[in-house]
């Protein structure tokens, strides 16, 4: 019998957000959504697919201050990273199986943050120094030009995570 691969994918949707891959336990890819249409999404998705293929995607929600452009900006990010998804993932993701072949969850940013920082407030920064502790050779810039590391790629990661423990039913 062959070896079964699993590939988990963390989404941070919005205007900066960012994809994270995980195969078999390993960080294995990133990608920033700034500047990518639905159709680079699909394809770098569709290009990780796996035996087995579960994505985690961060709730869209809006808050008091942003604006109604942001909201609708971060709105439009999170339905595309829904629909690209769904349409990845296929009809499998709607059969009931007794073992998963594929799966999707939608996680609040309160939730995976509890999980993977802890409790209490936690800034951008945060992200990025978990992120480290875990992978420390990890390079979390942007583009080669980039001088500082991206916190969307960061809680992408955080994000692939989390849908990595939840579905392997194992703790940080």
């Amino acid at each position: 019998m062959s070896h079964v691969h699993k590939t988990y994918i963390g989404i941070d949707p919005g205007k900066k957000g960012a994809v994270a891959v995980i195969t078999d336990g390993h960080l294995c890819d990133m990608l920033s959504l700034v500047k990518l249409n639905t159709i680079d999404l699909f394809k770098f998705i569709e290009g990780h697919r796996a035996d087995r293929t579960f994505i985690t995607i961060e709730k869209a929600h809006a808050r008091p201050l942003d604006g109604r452009r942001s909201i609708f900006s971060f709105g439009k990010s999170y339905g595309q990273a829904l629909a690209v998804s769904e349409i990845v993932l296929g009809e499998a993701l709607y059969k009931k199986e007794e073992e998963h072949t594929v799966g999707l969850i939608v996680v609040p940013s309160s939730i995976w943050k509890k999980t993977a920082l802890g409790k209490g407030k936690h800034d951008k920064q945060d992200s990025i120094n978990k992120v480290k502790e875990i992978y420390p050779d990890v390079n979390l810039k942007r583009t080669p030009r980039c001088t500082v590391d991206d916190d969307n790629i960061a809680e992408a990661i955080l994000i692939a995570l989390y849908g990595y423990k939840f579905w392997e039913g194992s703790q940080w």
